[in-house]
């Protein structure tokens, strides 16, 4: 069997985003397959360092731009861990809110992308328009459709405005509405569906199909996520943060959106654990008794993705790359160009 290395990328049509791919081919079968991504969150924790927790933020929210909503609540949350700041519940409710959104972008980005790899045209640009309509409305709380540096330590940078919620429960309501002909949309036949289950099979831990470096040597365990579980996942997750989020834009909390934190840190080691709908995010600070960052250490779900990739990608056709990597609900924007 004739035996070839192809190297995709840093841009490719069949690339979830910048990143390279390394594949070697027996046939049209893959052998192996190295991904490349992660320069840039490397090089944005080494800016932090030293620097004040001001400044570190800035550096920190940029690591991923769809997730910078997230990596801002979780930065906000170790600092206020640090300095024992507790937040008002108006505050907290604004990041529910704002999270929930932020997740569901996600899941309908994942969702438009497996619906165009489908060849199924009309669904994407039905999706597209849900995204589109929900990043308005993150627009109009953030003043940023990708929200950075809106969620500051002490709650948020300023409040909701007027006729915010009244325009997030009109989108809840018409995506729980079309969420019967999105799914029908998809085709989902059981030739449809047994073809997606043999696709991209990887070890499930619980972290939505994805595994860490530590689970690649136990992966004798057996395989149970695949390209179909994945899609149902997504779909599952875009309607129930659906119904969150209206639920949640009807349980106005009160009072203010920020307090003043301290000017001092009382705890010097600070971590957390976030799960989001591409994966987790673990993060830990050493934090300096006037707020500057000392250490930064961060595992995002990029990192999990990549670990997966080569399990992902292993065995199967040459032709089938574009659709298995869509499936990983992969944002890459971190390669060196």
């Amino acid at each position: 069997m004739i035996q070839k290395e192809i190297d995709l990328g840093p841009i490719h049509p069949w690339l979830p985003g910048m990143m390279k791919l390394n594949v070697s081919l027996e046939g049209d079968r893959i052998v192996t397959a190295v991904p490349e991504f992660g320069y840039a969150s490397r090089r944005i924790i080494e800016k932090t360092e030293g620097k004040n927790f001001i400044e570190a933020q800035r550096c920190f929210s940029r690591i991923d731009p769809e997730s910078a909503f997230i990596a801002d609540r979780i930065y906000s949350e170790l600092i206020e861990q640090a300095t024992g700041t507790q937040i008002t519940a108006r505050a907290a409710w604004i990041r529910d809110i704002a999270a929930e959104m932020v997740d569901a972008v996600s899941a309908l980005r994942y969702l438009s992308a497996m619906a165009s790899q489908f060849g199924i045209h009309m669904l994407s640009h039905l999706l597209r328009k849900h995204r589109e309509e929900l990043l308005d409305l993150v627009e109009r709380l953030s003043g940023s459709r990708y929200g950075y540096f809106y969620i500051i330590p002490g709650g948020t940078r300023y409040d909701i405005t007027d006729g915010f919620l009244e325009r997030v429960e009109v989108w809840s309501k018409q995506y729980i509405k079309d969420f019967e002909r999105i799914k029908a949309m998809f085709c989902w036949t059981h030739p449809f569906q047994n073809r997606l289950d043999q696709l991209g099979l990887v070890l499930d831990d619980g972290k939505y199909g994805f595994i860490s470096e530590a689970r690649v040597e136990t992966s004798k365990l057996g395989w149970n996520s695949s390209v179909g579980s994945r899609l149902r996942y997504a779909m599952g997750e875009s309607f129930e943060l659906a119904e969150s989020i209206l639920e949640l834009s009807r349980k106005i909390e009160g009072g203010d959106y920020y307090v003043k934190i301290p000017d001092s840190a009382s705890k010097k080691k600070v971590e957390a654990k976030f799960e989001t709908l591409r994966g987790s995010w673990d993060v830990s600070f050493d934090v300096g008794s006037n707020l500057n960052i000392k250490t930064t250490s961060v595992s995002t779900p990029s990192d999990q993705i990549k670990n997966a990739i080569p399990l992902l990608l292993e065995g199967e056709a040459f032709d089938d790359i574009p659709i298995i990597l869509a499936s990983a609900n992969l944002s890459v924007t971190e390669v060196d160009r």
